[in-house]
């Protein structure tokens, strides 16, 4: 029995000298990561003309003269630069006929990208002669204004 007593403390010995003897070794493992430069618009106001007159209105008439200019929020990653473009002359619709406007864009500053957005105000001015001889009624149209970034 002394035997085995001595045979199992051996071996318990050296199970114990193996865990204390155990070594270890690390690895460093690279984390990267790439910030899009994005941004988003949407429509805060839409542009109004209200009601032209073609007998009392001046040459040209602007939405911000009358009942509204547009604007639109944009959100862009913080430091990303960007341009408006638009159409230089856009229609008003009823039926066939048809009003023709041209859009005012903002001039924006450079660097102007922020993640909390910025309203811009769009403009438009409408000649008389555009509406001058069409039949009175309500004209609709849209302005696609485009964020170059």
């Amino acid at each position: 029995m002394k035997k085995l007593i001595s045979v199992v403390t051996a071996a318990a010995l050296v199970a114990f000298a193996g865990s204390a003897f155990a070594a270890s070794t690390t690895a460093t493992v690279s984390v990267s990561a790439t910030v899009a430069a994005s941004c988003t618009a949407s429509t805060n106001t839409n542009i109004s003309f209200g009601t032209l007159d073609p007998i009392l209105d001046g040459a040209t008439t602007t939405a911000s003269s009358k009942s509204g200019a547009g604007q639109i929020l944009v959100q862009c990653t913080q430091g990303t630069n960007y341009t408006f473009t638009a159409p230089g002359s856009v229609n008003m619709l009823n039926g066939t006929n048809t009003i023709a406007f041209t859009p005012v864009l903002p001039t924006i500053p450079a660097n102007d990208g922020a993640v909390a957005g910025k309203t811009y105000t769009i403009d438009a001015s409408v000649a008389k002669t555009a509406y001058a001889s069409v039949p009175a009624g309500a004209y609709t149209g849209n302005l696609v204004v485009t964020i170059n970034y």
